[in-house]
């Protein structure tokens, strides 16, 4: 499905909104108005620490199996934080 519209280009706009998906910060957005731009993305480290920790400990305890039942939760969670900042 595509839906098309028509707008007026116009040369001065009062805001505009930039949202970079980077690597190190996940998400920043730099909006016209204000002089600091926003970065999420502190959940993301706190998920993505925490399995690491999880995982490190199982490894180190010969629990590979309790390391593949924890499956992609890990990665849900971050796409989840991404896309739900990304859309903003």
């Amino acid at each position: 499905m595509t839906v098309k519209k028509n707008v007026e280009l116009r040369k001065e706009y009062s805001s505009i909104i930039a949202i970079d998906m980077g690597a190190r910060w996940v998400v920043v957005s730099v909006a016209l108005h204000h002089s600091k731009p926003k970065f999420y993305g502190m959940r993301v480290r706190e998920v993505r620490g925490k399995y690491f920790w999880l995982r490190r400990k199982l490894g180190r305890e010969k629990k590979l199996l309790a390391i593949k039942r924890t499956g992609h939760k890990e990665k849900r969670v971050v796409n989840n934080t991404q896309d739900s900042k990304g859309n903003c």
